[in-house]
């Protein structure tokens, strides 16, 4: 093993290459300046060996002696005087031998720093891919339920606090592992046996430290956080408050798509097995229906079954609905729809850009809320007392007429009879 280049504490200028150290001195000199200690009486009794770096570190304290021996038991570096006493038994072994083990665990320690470093980077990583998501979601989620601003808006800021702590958590490690790889790294080329062994005999207990467990909750987007959000604020709705503003609505036939059946008393509508012969002056050329009753003004509501139905759009049109083709279904044209299709619930602000709507349960019933003066079109789950969705902010401009849309099963869409106010 060769000896690491040690400097003479003598010297005061330029430092010579120690040839000794003294362990009674804790100093290590040049030839020049450990004559003394081969001439002078009081000097010559003191312990010398080969060049230490760091010897008051380093020295025994119990027998003012350098270790040279490793205690497996206790991890430590000892002298030869420590195994009569407090290392009696215990398995102890040349500091040298240990030297030569540890060095050839080295590399294996050096990629296993790598590797904990490269998983903590990558939970950064997912982490901001989380915390991103979860901010598209919210959006997503604040434009269906607008009610839930508040409770949606404290848990996103929540778990972006735990984020932001659990990145300083993981940059800390990262800049800690880094440093203790690189001095790893020096240590190994140091010919150091000292340093070394008690280096890796006590290895951060970072590199042990499992941060799998250590998770930021973003849950936001989970239908079940939405059932929770929505349990916590069932109060505000209110729908006895909506069913005071009811309205009496029947389908006209007139304007209903010719495979599409309307009972004869105008409150049930479903589709077809063969087209009927009738004409289509006013009809709508996809199938839909609107009713007779248009409004020009203030509130009104109504309600639809839709219970075991697979596909539909209810809601409310223009009386100038686009009726050649299927882009009536959005704002741009006229119509404010909520829709089920291929089993997700929709709003459509644009042709080309659709909400998806988060529901607790499948609606068997949906009511839908009209205030014409603000502008607002809201849909509910009637059975769950929930709120479903909200456009805010329209222009409607002319009268609007409830809309009523069943493609793909012959079961019908039924205006539920309501106690209309006094």
């Amino acid at each position: 093993m060769a000896t690491a280049r040690i400097l003479c504490d003598g010297c005061s200028v330029t430092k010579g290459k120690a040839v000794a150290s003294c362990l009674v001195c804790l100093a290590s000199f040049c030839e020049t300046h450990l004559e003394p200690h081969q001439r002078v009486k009081g000097l010559r009794g003191h312990i010398l060996t080969a060049p230490v770096a760091g010897l008051e570190d380093r020295l025994c304290q119990k027998h003012h002696r350098l270790p040279d021996l490793y205690c497996r038991t206790d991890k430590t570096c000892i002298c030869v005087d420590c195994v009569k006493t407090h290392h009696k038994n215990h398995s102890v072994v040349p500091l040298e031998i240990e030297y030569e083990s540890k060095l050839a665990e080295v590399p294996e320690l050096m990629e296993r720093f790598q590797s904990v470093i490269n998983a903590r980077s990558q939970q950064i990583s997912d982490i901001k891919r989380s915390t991103k998501r979860m901010r598209v979601f919210s959006g997503k989620l604040l434009r269906s339920r607008p009610d839930l601003v508040e409770v949606i808006e404290d848990r996103r800021k929540t778990a972006e606090q735990q984020a932001e702590g659990f990145f300083k958590e993981l940059n800390a490690d990262i800049a800690e592992l880094e440093k203790k790889r690189e001095e790893l790294e020096h240590l190994s080329h140091s010919e150091d046996p000292h340093r070394l062994v008690l280096f890796l005999s006590s290895l951060p207990p970072l590199l042990n430290k499992d941060r799998t467990k250590t998770v930021v909750d973003f849950s936001l987007p989970d239908a079940t956080c939405v059932r929770r959000c929505a349990a916590l604020l069932s109060k505000e709705i209110n729908l006895q408050r909506l069913k005071d503003c009811a309205v009496d609505v029947t389908l006209d036939p007139d304007t209903a798509h010719c495979n599409l059946i309307v009972s004869p008393d105008g409150k049930a509508v479903m589709l077809g097995a063969t087209p009927q012969n009738v004409p289509d002056t006013r009809r709508f050329k996809y199938h839909a229906v609107l009713s007779k009753e248009g409004f020009t003004s203030g509130k009104f509501y109504y309600e639809v079954q839709v219970k075991g139905k697979t596909s539909w759009a209810v809601g409310v049109a223009r009386v100038s609905v686009n009726r050649k083709n299927a882009v009536g279904l959005s704002v741009r044209n006229g119509c404010w729809v909520m829709v089920l299709d291929a089993g997700q619930y929709r709003a459509y602000g644009s042709v080309s850009s659709a909400c998806n709507l988060f529901v607790t349960e499948k609606p068997q019933a949906v009511g839908v809320f009209v205030d014409h003066d603000m502008g607002q079109v809201s849909f509910y789950d009637v059975d769950a007392n929930y709120h479903i969705y909200t456009f805010f902010g329209q222009s409607f401009g002319e009268s609007l007429h409830p809309y009523l849309c069943t493609q793909s099963d012959r079961k019908p869409l039924t205006l539920t009879p309501l106690r209309l106010p006094n």
